[in-house]
């Protein structure tokens, strides 16, 4: 299984946004540059992430971005299936095949696309974030401040 490049960085931005620890939010250009996205792509994922209720937004002086304290229960295998928007791992009529209604590959691979979301259902922001990511996430963090306050 492969994830596409927005749910890849929309998962990361969670993770990011779950170890926040400060009073002042955590800006777009700030999650872009701490994750090497472009701003344009990160607005994109922000976007989707606060229309699903998982980010809280606020624009303009002292704005920013916090997460939703509902985010952190919800299952990775939901945020995955949202961000994928797929249901089917392959869409067997385009272009046509032939071999659709006689072929087992389908049913063999919607299991393991079931499997697969199963399996990171099991898994949460408030469980995938551990000692060892919580710790490397949060010193982007303290860099980010450090470099913002130098210069």
């Amino acid at each position: 299984m492969r994830l596409n490049r927005f749910t890849d960085i929309g998962l990361r931005s969670l993770m990011y946004l779950a170890t926040q620890s400060r009073a002042e939010p955590i800006t777009v250009g700030e999650l872009a540059q701490q994750l090497n996205v472009s701003r344009s792509h990160m607005v994109k994922v922000v976007h989707r992430l606060g229309q699903l209720g998982w980010v809280l937004t606020q624009r303009g002086q002292g704005g920013g971005l916090w997460l939703a304290e509902s985010a952190l229960h919800v299952g990775l295998g939901q945020v995955v299936r949202v961000l994928e928007d797929e249901d089917f791992p392959v869409d067997c009529s385009e272009p046509a095949c032939p071999l659709d209604g006689h072929c087992v590959l389908q049913g063999a691979l919607d299991r393991a696309m079931q499997a697969f979301h199963a399996e990171l259902d099991k898994l949460t922001l408030g469980t995938v974030n551990h000692r060892r990511t919580t710790t490397i996430l949060m010193q982007l963090q303290r860099n980010y401040r450090r470099e913002r306050e130098a210069g």
